[in-house]
């Protein structure tokens, strides 16, 4: 007899009705469609960096689906197991990259934002495969066995595969190219040399003027750093006086550095080019036309605001645009928009101070 409360392992049902046929379709298809995907990842390079671990993952979660779906409590207590270790990730990626920059006994520790990215799909591929699998056996006990297995454990574990899933896209792994070219920048105008080895070097203390009128942050800044020493072009200290971690820039390393740097300049000269033609041609274009019509003006304001999403994305440059081109691109940018609405917004300023006396004398009348 069973306990007060407990889930019972089987429902009693006799066939399979039309939309559990649907779902079993859908499901079937799906699972096919992944295990494709998944088995046969598009380029050799991701192939190499998953094509293991996720196939091992898929196979653990197809052994768990058919294991799980038999006892009602085992499985959601596996589905809880799943959702505590789905917290502990998120947790210690949120607390401890919050500690290490305040710990100077955790200054060494650091967890990349790709490890935490990969940790994420992983456990969003297996619990999507313990979900799949229960669901297809849940569906195909029902004609076979005549029995109906509980619904609530392919639900536990399709929704930590999809909240997996959505923490995954949250962990924004952003380009090093631009804080590679800040990083090299920086050291080639302060010149400091660790004594001991020549080495150029920055600790934690200069990520802010590293990132000085960029939008990056101190933790991206890190991120990267950390990416060099991973490579094997710098190397960490911690812990150090003042500081809570240095990172020396070996030969090999400022060579590289420079690399990007060249790169990234370049690009950000051909952008700085680019936005000042675009620019230049509108400029000229609302000069020639008498009189805008209606049809040009409306893709003059669409263009314009192109134009500050795109002077808003050179922020990434940082100290590398000096001020003055960052300030003549946008007083450039400031005139063309006095320009394209300056006309139509003057007449209705000077329409409604016309107005405003109207207004104020009717109400000192009444």
């Amino acid at each position: 007899m069973p306990w007060p409360g407990a889930v019972p392992l089987v429902e009693a049902s006799v066939s399979l009705a039309f939309p559990d046929l649907v779902l079993l379709v859908i499901t079937f298809t799906s699972a096919l469609v992944a295990v494709r995907i998944l088995w046969n990842l598009a380029s050799t390079r991701h192939r190499a960096a998953y094509g293991r671990p996720v196939k091992l993952v898929f196979l653990i979660g197809a052994v768990l689906g058919a294991v799980l779906p038999w006892d009602a409590n085992f499985g959601l207590a596996g589905a809880l197991a799943a959702a505590l270790l789905l917290l502990l990730l998120a947790s210690a990626y949120s607390l401890l990259g919050w500690r290490t920059a305040k710990s100077r006994s955790l200054a060494l520790i650091w967890i990349p934002r790709e490890t935490m990215r990969d940790l994420f799909l992983y456990l969003s591929v297996g619990a999507g495969v313990v979900g799949v699998v229960t669901t297809l056996i849940s569906l195909a006990v029902i004609p076979l066995l005549n029995i109906t297995l509980n619904s609530f454990v392919p639900l536990a574990f399709d929704t930590i595969s999809i909240l997996s899933a959505l923490l995954e896209f949250t962990v924004y792994v952003p380009s090093y190219s631009n804080i590679y070219a800040l990083v090299y920048d920086f050291i080639t105008h302060t010149r400091r040399m660790a004594l001991e080895s020549g080495e150029p070097y920055l600790d934690d203390l200069d990520f802010k003027q590293i990132r000085q009128r960029s939008h990056y942050t101190d933790f991206e800044i890190r991120d990267a750093m950390e990416s060099l020493v991973r490579k094997g072009f710098a190397s960490k200290l911690s812990p150090v006086p003042v500081a809570r971690i240095v990172f020396k820039v070996g030969p090999y390393g400022v060579r590289y550095l420079k690399s990007v740097w060249e790169e990234v300049f370049f690009s950000m000269e051909r952008e700085k080019a680019q936005l000042e033609s675009r620019m230049l041609y509108l400029r000229e274009k609302f000069r020639l036309s008498p009189e805008p019509d209606r049809e040009l003006e409306r893709r003059a304001k669409d263009e314009l605001a192109g134009f500050r999403r795109t002077l808003e994305e050179l922020g990434s440059y940082g100290v590398l645009m000096t001020g003055t081109g960052r300030e003549k691109l946008a007083d450039e940018l400031a005139e063309l928009e006095e320009m394209v609405e300056g006309p139509k917004g003057k007449a209705e300023g000077e329409l409604g101070a016309g107005r405003a006396p109207t207004g104020g004398e009717s109400r000192s009348k009444a």
